[in-house]
């Protein structure tokens, strides 16, 4: 009987049994498994085993089917031809910024009830048990405009520095520096 392994040490070691081809995986065990072979010393009617080893892995085959592989076609597509050249002036157009899509139509505005797409609730059905806030506060703030935030003040100017018109520039006529 003609038997060889081949990578005991790799995730997938490889046995071969005359001509069957066993793939191999590592099994954990929970526990440790004992080892015994037959007592080479064996006493009339009594049968009786040696031990050999223990191990905390097992190794389980299964049977490899090979096929042959079959000669592919080269799956790359080489188009020869070009594509048209008004296509390509087009494309080079339209990303240099020299042409523009071709607009469409402006959408129709709702009118009416339905204008935001929204129906209008029925009197008997409440709105999950609880008032609807805030759409009288907002139609308030809509009509009160609010006035705006008043100016913050300058900060005040070291003596000697007037903020006129002569000071920035203005006539020559009155050059008084307060000193």
């Amino acid at each position: 009987m003609q038997k060889s392994t081949q990578g005991l040490d790799t995730p997938t070691p490889f046995l071969q049994l005359q001509g069957t081809i066993l793939q191999g995986r590592h099994d954990l065990l929970l526990g440790t498994e004992l080892l015994f072979t037959d007592d080479k010393d064996t006493h009339g009617t009594k049968r009786s085993v040696a031990h050999v080893g223990t191990t905390e892995q097992r190794i389980a085959f299964q049977e490899v089917t090979v096929t042959p592989k079959k000669p592919s076609e080269p799956e790359i597509i080489v188009d020869l031809e070009p594509p048209p050249a008004e296509d390509l002036d087009e494309k080079i157009d339209r990303m240099t910024g020299l042409s523009v899509p071709p607009t469409r139509a402006p959408r129709k505005k709702k009118t009416g009830s339905n204008a935001k797409g929204k129906e209008k609730a029925t009197p008997g059905k409440s709105t999950r048990g609880r008032k609807a806030k805030g759409k009288g506060k907002e139609k308030e703030k809509e009509e009160e405009p609010t006035p705006p935030p008043p100016s913050p003040s300058p900060p005040p100017l070291p003596e000697g520095i007037r903020m006129d018109e002569d000071a920035l520039g203005g006539d020559d006529d009155d050059d008084d520096v307060c000193g």
